[in-house]
């Protein structure tokens, strides 16, 4: 009855909806499919996505074989309609990525790359302006409701007009699912290259943003990749790689602008973004990487590295501008951005009114500099707070940031900015505070075997004998609102690091982004999984010493076992990667009903110094697959 139904015509809202509760089911989608062209199966797939979305109600998947998709092919679409899009209802799942030969999602080939969504309609695109003005206006709409779902695909070369933006995906309201998504190549006369989100509780998780541009010659541009109004979305384990905002006489935020609204990015790493107008007489730029205007924006144990705000007049926030807006920065590492401008503000950071929390981060090697032969004034690499900016700094570093190639006590931080327990290169006492002082923190690596500040080589974890190492304040950490060990305890105190290590070692805490501790998080986990458990371990790995595990994001009341070896191998394992060879194996443990797990041992005496070992924990449901977490590898001191 239901398939009946389905095949012909739609007969009002209700009945659609209960035929959905009774049978959600699998679109297929294969452009190269040889069938009937039903859906119904891999070999009688619908060549188009646009029929595949068509056939799609409520509840279901549409499966998408790797291939090039584009929004003017289909039943009812015109050929060459550059306002066609692919269109994701409410409560639909779009999954890419498939080979065609699957039978079940966990079996996906993880084709993302080569399941392309594209608003290029006449494959005509060489790179120029030239060839974009038939492009798709936006290649993918997600209207308002709740539950769509796009997972697994690389949406590109769109190019959205003034106003507003999206060219790659224009998100409305709701509370869509973005997983796993590239959003690559996209242009917007004004705002939002890649995504444009209005409104609503959009979660964007482990998705990638590169090479999108916003702006023209006639406009602002903002957002190179992103821009959001209003709303409550998120964005965890997501990339930003050199997108750009340029506008005529003014650029803002590189990768990302925020407009009221609370947004939160967690462990997201921002790299060689760009705020720079476009004209060569007059213009400023705001945030290298983001800009925040009004709202709220959180930031925990995410990464900015070699961003940059340009400007022939000037330039603020190489990194981060915020203005009107308060901001919780936690666990973010600033490294090598830029602020160049007549004058140049905050090489990192530059905050103007509103207020800003800075706990637990590190600024090295940021710079504001100077853009003309003139001499004008910069202020501040590393954080600049203008009049009216209310700014609390704990638990932080501050080294090698320069203004106009200068170091010292001026070039890291504002004055009227309160500071507690941190570390300020030519620090004087002038700017009070307690616990603060300008020893070097004694970085293992800052510059990495390249040589260069701000690429992924370096290594501002802290040596030994840094002092920074437990001179930090507990009692000025925040709670854990990102949930970062996925225990479901947002009121605890936070618990991890930037590196996933446990934030409070020995009962202190180390100033900057960095816990030094014997344990780090080397990946793994298992295969075809959106999200694989996490696994934390503290402890000294020193004689009698405690040593802790925490599992968070686990099958929930699920058998489970360590493995624990003195090596860590690549062989395959129950469909995901052993992470150590397995030395010693404790069986007989089950993960709790919100899917977490937590055990501890006494390490021993004997082993040497410099002794490697590896845990990881499995886990697996009735009926179900074992489920691998992250390996962690631990070094005795």
């Amino acid at each position: 009855m239901t398939d009946t139904i389905r095949a012909g015509a739609r007969v009002g809202a209700v009945l659609t909806m209960f035929c959905a509760s009774l049978a959600a089911d699998v679109v297929y989608v294969d452009a190269g499919a040889p069938g009937a062209a039903t859906g119904e199966s891999w070999a009688d797939a619908f060549p188009s996505l646009q029929d595949g979305l068509a056939a799609a109600v409520a509840g279901d998947e549409v499966w998408v074989v790797a291939g090039v998709y584009r929004p003017d092919d289909g039943a009812g679409v015109t050929p060459g309609d550059i306002t066609a899009s692919f269109e994701v209802p409410a409560g639909v799942s779009v999954f890419g990525g498939f080979a065609g030969i699957e039978s079940s999602l966990t079996q996906r080939a993880q084709l993302f790359d080569a399941t392309v969504l594209t608003g290029d309609l006449l494959g005509d695109d060489d790179g120029t302006l030239a060839t974009i003005g038939d492009n798709a206006e936006h290649v993918v709409r997600i209207p308002a409701g709740d539950g769509a779902r796009l997972d697994g695909v690389t949406v590109r070369a769109g190019d959205a007009p003034a106003p507003g933006g999206g060219g790659g995906i224009l998100v409305i309201d709701g509370a869509p699912l973005l997983r796993q998504v590239r959003v690559v190549e996209n242009k917007a006369a004004a705002e939002g290259a890649g995504l444009y989100v209005l409104g609503g509780a959009a979660r964007v998780e482990r998705c990638a943003f590169a090479f999108n541009r916003s702006g023209d010659l006639a406009r602002t541009g903002s957002g190179g990749a992103v821009f959001v109004v209003d709303g409550t979305p998120t964005f965890t384990d997501c990339t930003f790689d050199d997108n750009r905002a340029g506008g005529a006489d003014l650029a803002r935020g590189g990768a990302v602008f925020l407009a009221n609204g609370d947004t939160t990015f967690v462990r997201c790493a921002f790299t060689r973004n760009l705020a720079q107008h476009v004209d060569q007489i007059f213009g400023t730029s705001y945030g290298g990487a983001l800009c925040a205007y009004s709202g709220a924006v959180t930031l925990v144990n995410c990464r900015f590295a070699d961003n940059a705000a340009v400007a022939v007049d000037s330039a603020h926030g190489g990194a981060l501008r915020v203005i009107f807006a308060s901001a919780s920065l936690v666990n973010c590492v600033w490294s090598s951005n830029v602020s160049l401008g007549t004058p140049g503000y905050g090489g990192a950071v530059s905050l103007n009114r509103g207020t800003a929390e800075i706990v637990g981060c590190t600024f090295w090697a940021n710079r504001a500099e100077a853009s003309g032969p003139f001499g004008f004034a910069v202020e501040v690499g590393g954080v600049f707070a203008e009049t009216g900016a209310v700014v609390d700094l704990r638990n932080s570093i501050l080294w090698g940031n320069t203004e106009a190639g200068a170091r010292g006590e001026g070039a890291q931080v504002s004055a009227g900015v309160s500071i507690d327990t941190s570390c300020i290169e030519g620090w004087t006492g002038g700017l009070g505070g307690v616990g603060n002082f300008g020893l070097d923190p004694l970085f293992v690596d800052p510059l990495g075997i390249d040589g260069t500040a701000g690429t992924l080589d370096d290594d501002l974890t802290l040596g030994a004998g840094s002092p920074c190492i437990d001179a930090g304040n507990a009692a000025a950490l925040p709670a854990d609102v990102a949930d970062l060990d996925a225990d479901t305890d947002i009121a605890e105190d936070l618990p991890l690091d930037a590196g996933d290590a446990a934030r409070i070692a020995a009962g202190a805490v180390d100033m900057g982004a960095y816990e030094r501790s014997p344990w780090v998080t080397v990946g793994g986990g298992t295969q075809n999984l959106a999200e694989a458990p996490r696994l934390y371990v503290s402890g000294p790995l020193t004689p009698a010493s405690t040593v802790t595990l925490a599992v968070g994001g686990a099958p929930a009341s699920a058998a489970a076992f360590v493995v624990l070896g003195t090596s860590v191998v690549d062989a395959p394992f129950k469909g995901g990667l052993l992470v150590p060879a397995p030395t010693v194996v404790v069986e007989g443990l089950t993960t709790s009903a919100l899917g977490t797990l937590a055990a501890s041992g006494t390490w021993p005496a004997g082993a040497p110094s410099g002794f490697d070992v590896a845990l990881q924990v499995w886990s697996k449901p009735t009926g179900s697959a074992w489920v691998g977490s992250h390996g962690v590898v631990g070094t005795t001191p």
